[in-house]
């Protein structure tokens, strides 16, 4: 059963590329999705400070490629920087870090969101399917 607290889907109309390698700074990076934004859409629709998740951890699942051309999938968690609930800011930083290393080289790395895998959780974590496209 789906629990109302997990949206099914978060952040699908955000445009973003995993490449560049990892921020340090969070709002040079906010600056950065801003941008990119107006860049494709001619619009300013970034949100940082939306509440996207209103739980503290999640999990997050994906697939790339390796050096060797095999597929890898791949489960971590997060946890929300205030310890309370996730903003778009914080999800995307922390997504953006996690996983730029290994799919910066895919033809697969332009976020399309998180999808809720309704199946698959840990007690109160929910697990989000990253998906990528090219």
């Amino acid at each position: 059963m789906h629990n109302p607290l997990f949206p099914c889907e978060i952040l699908n109309e955000t445009l973003w590329s995993f490449v560049d390698g990892p921020f340090e700074d969070q709002s040079a990076f906010s600056e950065e999705v801003r941008q990119y934004q107006i860049d494709i859409t001619g619009e300013d629709e970034w949100k940082p400070e939306l509440i996207v998740i209103p739980v503290p951890r999640i999990q997050i699942a994906y697939e790339y490629w390796n050096e060797d051309g095999g597929q890898i999938e791949d489960v971590f968690e997060l946890d929300s920087q205030n310890g309370n609930a996730f903003t778009a800011l914080d999800l995307l930083f922390q997504l953006h870090n996690a996983v730029v290393e290994k799919v910066c080289d895919d033809d697969h790395h332009f976020f399309e969101g998180l999808t809720l895998d309704a199946e698959a959780r840990t007690g109160d974590i929910p697990r989000y399917l990253l998906n990528l496209g090219s």
